[in-house]
């Protein structure tokens, strides 16, 4: 009985450590000019703290901003030192976006960033509150998920009669926003884009005068 519990407990150890994945993105700036790159991570490991997980992969002078809506106001750390230490116990969360941020001057114009850690398994995840305003999400799942299946419009973003009407969701390509919107019949219109990407990060942007102002989104796949 005694060996077969050890069997047992080791099987669902190796099953844990099976979920372990590697997960790589670019981030980039145009020659001369500093570069936003809005990005998320699907993959974390236990220890999140932004030390841990970017450490000295990318350049000293590097930023990471987190736009908090509740209070209206950047979050931020930055690398400051030659070593592993950013300038707070900044943590990364799963669901969040994030800007990266390059400097002008940095030695490279790309740079590689991989992230060894979980994935989420689940067929649901909380987002948390959606407010009036600039909310910056992430993916949360390590492959694309189609934002018509992501109960985004049905946990409460509206349409409009124009994209200028609508709540919506954005994204940045190095020097271009990309626009997805929901019309007056609440119907997507997705020109730019259709899926949740790993690795992406975006903003959903909600009206103001929106009734309720705020609601609940519980991401599904």
């Amino acid at each position: 009985m005694r060996n077969r519990f050890f069997c047992i407990i080791a099987i669902l150890l190796l099953l844990q450590a099976a979920t372990a994945v590697e997960f790589t993105f670019i981030v980039s700036r145009l020659p001369n000019s500093s570069g936003y790159n809005l990005v998320s991570f699907p993959v974390l490991p236990a220890n999140d703290s932004i030390a841990n997980v970017i450490g000295t992969q990318l350049p000293v002078g590097t930023s990471v901003l987190w736009f908090n809506n509740a209070i209206g106001a950047f979050q931020l750390t930055s690398r400051y030192t030659t070593g592993w230490r950013w300038s707070n116990g900044f943590r990364l969360s799963r669901g969040k976006g994030y800007y990266i941020v390059l400097r002008w001057d940095s030695p490279l114009t790309s740079y590689q960033v991989t992230v060894e850690g979980d994935t989420v398994t689940a067929t649901s995840w909380d987002m948390g509150t959606i407010g009036v305003g600039y909310n910056m999400v992430g993916s949360v799942w390590y492959s694309p998920n189609p934002i018509a299946n992501s109960n985004v419009m049905e946990s409460g973003l509206r349409g409009g009669y124009f994209a200028g009407m609508s709540d919506k969701i954005t994204t940045v390509d190095i020097s271009k926003f990309l626009v997805v919107w929901l019309n007056s019949q609440n119907q997507w219109v997705t020109s730019d884009f259709t899926n949740f990407e790993p690795g992406k990060g975006y903003y959903i942007i909600r009206r103001a005068g929106r009734t309720p102002p705020t609601f609940q989104w519980q991401n599904t796949r």
